[in-house]
């Protein structure tokens, strides 16, 4: 079952009210949900979430929106969706997809979140949203994966491109020199996990800006530049890549309406698609 961890302080906030202990076990089984353990030095719960069927509820914001409607609190409406009948102001902000990745990792779904600086509560949940939504629901990153950069450095038109690995590098997350995406399988440990996904295949998924600027190796690892959220950003570009585009649009759903629950603003990102899919091509 997914467990997560939570910081009281931004829970209880967005609940409304402190609760105690014994209060909060109770209103955790409205969630199918248990305290597993409280941590008060540090300010943490740990929750265990014994509905595997809901991923919405594994961040703190999802939990607590759960629990606010199990309250009765007014459920939320959230304005950034674009429908066939009203399609979002995307600006500028496009993605190209190449025709190289119909067979490789095909689909792609992306948003700003942009407003308030991230602390570091926030910035820890959503890492962790990240991990249990692909590792969970998107089967080890199999179906889904999911980056998160600073989208203020962020020229669009971004290109998620199949290349080379032997001809293509750049510096990934957590290291400090140049590799082939090639060598990060073997080289980083997120490719050593990961590298399986995209290993047979003669090219690799890649995903860069219109100046060039490397965002990640998806599903593998980010960049060590764009691909390097921090305590104070305020302006993220959230984007998934996957095989299943259903899987891919419900876990971007869930996450933008988690950041517009804490206070951000999202805006929309048009994904352009040279091939067919089940949701036309753009």
């Amino acid at each position: 079952m997914p467990k997560i961890e939570i910081y009281e302080e931004p829970f209880y906030r967005a609940l409304g009210k402190k609760y105690g202990n014994e209060e909060l076990i109770e209103l955790l089984t409205a969630a199918k949900a248990e305290l597993d353990e409280h941590l008060k030095d540090e300010g943490l719960l740990k929750i265990e979430l014994n509905d595997t069927n809901r991923p919405d509820l594994w961040s703190m914001a999802g939990l607590a929106r759960q629990l606010n409607i199990y309250l009765g609190e007014p459920i939320t409406g959230y304005d950034f969706f674009s429908t066939k009948e009203e399609l979002k102001d995307y600006s500028s902000r496009v993605v190209e997809v190449d025709a190289g990745l119909k067979s490789i990792r095909p689909y792609f779904a992306a948003f700003v979140a942009r407003g308030r600086a991230i602390d570091e509560p926030q910035l820890k949940d959503l890492i962790q949203t990240q991990e249990k939504l692909c590792w969970n629901y998107g089967r080890r990153r199999s179906s889904i994966s999911m980056g998160v950069y600073r989208a203020d450095l962020i020229d669009f038109p971004i290109k998620y491109r199949a290349v080379d690995p032997d001809a293509t590098s750049f510096v990934p997350l957590d290291m400090e020199k140049e590799l082939s995406l090639r060598q990060i399988l073997t080289e980083h440990p997120k490719g050593v996990e990961y590298g399986s996904i995209v290993a047979d295949y003669s090219l690799f998924p890649f995903l860069e800006d219109s100046k060039g600027e490397v965002l990640s190796f998806p599903p593998i690892i980010n960049s060590a530049h764009l691909g390097a959220v921090k305590v104070g950003d305020s302006e993220h570009l959230i984007e998934m890549t996957g095989t299943d585009m259903e899987s891919l649009l419900h876990a971007a759903s869930i996450v933008a309406c988690d950041l517009a629950d804490e206070g951000y603003e999202i805006l929309p990102v048009k994904v352009i698609y040279p091939f067919d899919t089940p949701y036309g091509k753009e």
